[in-house]
């Protein structure tokens, strides 16, 4: 075989057996996340949604209209551009004066894959408050995530296992609550769902009654992934591959000189 071409060879199976070490273990499957508000229980009005993609920001708004006066505001900042980072932060906020049936919701929902065991760090802060004086106004956030166990039920539906949580718990007339978490472990090869929300309700019964009140909840979050050391021989790292085949692309030359001395 001509030695430039064994050369040229050697550095490209060298670099290529690189690029699959270095592939990406975190792909995600479905994107879910979403900024939405709207009614719940006796308002037939539309319900504005935003729906998300990659490095976005969404905003959803509603004015009510002056026989029910009142605001409701979701919104969601989040990216998994870089599928081994991912971060978030969700609000959603209403208020009104008037009888109320409408709520507000941040939502990062995900499905992911892992293909070979990762590292995560998830950090997270929650917070939820109310504010009125009919015990009618509700706030929740809420962090899960799920691992899918392969598990079929009686009904033939998919079965998710909890791998953590991290929660608030619903506040409702004048109360408020937070949560604060670290949390860190190991994901092995499966299919995961990811699902951090933020979300409030108003619901004024009976409807006639009129009332004020305010909810709020919120979520950041930064989900960080970085392959597992599950061997004793640590992948090389690219720079130290592009060395290794620029050392086989010289031993060629120079047996190559050789060759070509000798004849």
């Amino acid at each position: 075989m001509n030695p430039a071409v064994s050369a040229a060879l050697a550095v490209s199976i060298v670099l290529g057996s690189a690029a699959v070490a270095s592939a990406d273990p975190i792909t995600v499957i479905s994107d879910g996340r979403i900024a939405s508000v709207g009614p719940l229980l006796f308002d037939t009005s539309s319900t504005p949604t935003s729906k998300a993609t990659a490095g976005d920001r969404l905003v959803a708004t509603v004015t009510r209209p002056p026989t029910s006066p009142g605001t409701m505001t979701a919104t969601l900042s989040s990216s998994f551009a870089d599928p081994m980072h991912w971060s978030g932060t969700g609000m959603a906020n209403m208020s009104w004066v008037a009888p109320a049936d409408f709520g507000a919701g941040a939502l990062f929902i995900t499905d992911f894959l892992v293909t070979s065991p990762v590292s995560y760090a998830f950090n997270t802060s929650l917070a939820a408050s109310s504010a009125s004086g009919f015990n009618t106004s509700t706030a929740q956030a809420s962090a899960h995530l799920m691992v899918f166990t392969g598990v079929l039920d009686e009904d033939r539906e998919e079965i998710f296992a909890p791998v953590f949580g991290v929660f608030t718990r619903e506040v409702v007339a004048n109360d408020h609550d937070a949560a604060n978490r670290t949390l860190t472990g190991v994901l092995l090869p499966g299919k995961y769902l990811l699902d951090v929300d933020a979300r409030t309700t108003g619901v004024g019964i009976p409807p006639s009654r009129a009332n004020q009140g305010a909810a709020a909840a919120s979520f950041v979050f930064a989900f960080d992934f970085a392959p597992a050391d599950s061997s004793p021989s640590p992948t090389p790292e690219p720079a130290s591959l592009l060395l290794l085949a620029t050392g086989i692309a010289g031993l060629f030359g120079v047996r190559s000189r050789r060759a070509n001395s000798a004849a």
